[in-house]
């Protein structure tokens, strides 16, 4: 049986804290997830296990978004600063 109420806490305390985890995270080591967010101890049964790694899904493949598109500005803004640098010293070298 889930307790619904228990699967809401977690999850929407877990929504309002910074999530950074992956899908892959979530799916292989959601006892270290739970643990990081103080539920150690929350006993689970198998039904709340598996609703609880499908209710924090969209939360990870949200962050993997997130991380995605920092990552290329990041590697955007570093193009931009080479090909900036390398014009540089081109008109320097003529």
């Amino acid at each position: 049986m889930i307790d619904k109420h228990k699967m809401h806490r977690i999850v929407e305390y877990m929504k309002l804290s910074d999530f950074e985890f992956e899908t892959d995270e979530v799916i292989e080591n959601l006892s270290d997830i739970l643990a990081h967010y103080g539920h150690a101890d929350t006993d689970l049964t198998d039904d709340e296990y598996y609703l609880l790694i499908a209710e924090l899904l969209p939360l990870a493949e949200r962050f993997e978004f997130r991380e995605a598109g920092r990552l290329a500005l990041q590697d955007n803004i570093l193009i931009h600063q080479v090909t900036a640098s390398d014009c540089s010293q081109r008109l320097s070298l003529a």
